[in-house]
């Protein structure tokens, strides 16, 4: 937030929320590749998930990112810090702020699942409550899309996936990777069937 003059940007953020335009920062994507200095991911437990195909689409990005210079390194992890510390300024001007991220082809090492957790840390680490974190991947979704008729609560009548938890994600957000079953799609997973789904993807892929 250096450099960014805080009236002015809450008044362009109110304009947001008058409009009820909603923002998806995608932190985690600039995340990794500000800091692919430090971690180039080679052990990720998650890369086993991934298909050959999927992953040879990283390497474009880390290559660009290791032609930087070390100037040019410092300016990328400036930037993405600048851009997080934002965060609180768009929650307060009232902007509805919803989580998700960018897995996929092209986009290194952002993992399917895994990659919202570590979204929701973003968020938190630069000063989201975990409450406002929380509801920022079960709340502000269908709110922004109209359909709170048919999500966003436990109750008769609407429809819920539900994660079961070790600990509690309004004390810590990481916690919502305490994971110890899952119910979807009315079917229960207990830790058991979720490990055995991951072997099941992980011996998939292996063949391939």
């Amino acid at each position: 937030t250096e450099h960014v003059d805080k009236a002015t940007a809450m008044k362009k953020y109110r304009v947001l929320a008058k409009n009820n335009t909603a923002v998806v920062p995608t932190l985690i994507g600039g995340q990794i590749t500000a800091y692919i200095d430090e971690n180039d991911h080679q052990q990720d437990e998650y890369l086993n998930y991934l298909g050959k195909g999927l992953k040879a689409t990283y390497q474009w990005r880390v290559d660009r990112a290791n032609k930087d210079t070390p100037e040019q390194i410092t300016q990328r992890k400036e930037r993405f810090i600048k851009t997080a510390k934002l965060l609180p300024w768009v929650q307060q001007a009232g902007v509805s702020i919803i989580a998700g991220t960018d897995a996929g082809f092209l986009n290194s090492y952002i993992y399917p699942g895994l990659s919202l957790h570590q979204e929701l840390a973003i968020f938190s680490d630069y000063g989201l409550t975990p409450l406002q974190t929380l509801q920022s991947a079960t709340i502000a979704g269908p709110k922004f899309l109209g359909k709170t008729q048919q999500f966003t609560s436990l109750e008769v009548g609407k429809v819920a996936d539900i994660i079961i938890l070790a600990r509690n994600p309004l004390v810590d957000i990481r916690n919502t990777q305490s994971l110890q079953g899952v119910i979807s799609h009315n079917r229960y997973y207990n830790k058991k069937a979720l490990e055995h789904l991951k072997l099941q993807a992980k011996q998939f892929v292996s063949s391939q």
